[in-house]
């Protein structure tokens, strides 16, 4: 999974890490990638959880886009979770 100009903060960074994840720097911000399975469907959501974190309440963040970008990223990709459970649930059936 590769996520473009993701909203970063310490919570972010340290999961990246955990799942090995790699960074590289793009015109307009820093880009994540990830090497997840479908398996791993709760690293995914744990990473939407550290994303919405970047712009929660009382939190500092350089970029004022964030406010809004944080909270939508972190939606697309529960999302995306919620959409690879109903394919193996449709699979099982």
């Amino acid at each position: 999974m590769e996520l473009q100009n993701i909203p970063v903060n310490e919570n972010v960074e340290e999961l990246a890490d955990e799942l090995e994840g790699t960074w590289s720097k793009g015109e307009w911000g820093k880009h994540l990638c990830v090497d997840l399975s479908l398996k791993e469907l709760t690293k995914i959501n744990r990473l939407a959880k550290a994303v919405r974190s970047v712009a929660g309440r009382g939190a500092r963040y350089s970029v004022p886009s964030w406010k809004w970008i944080a909270p939508r990223t972190a939606a697309s990709l529960e999302q995306f979770v919620r959409k690879v459970k109903a394919v193996k649930r449709a699979d099982l059936a």
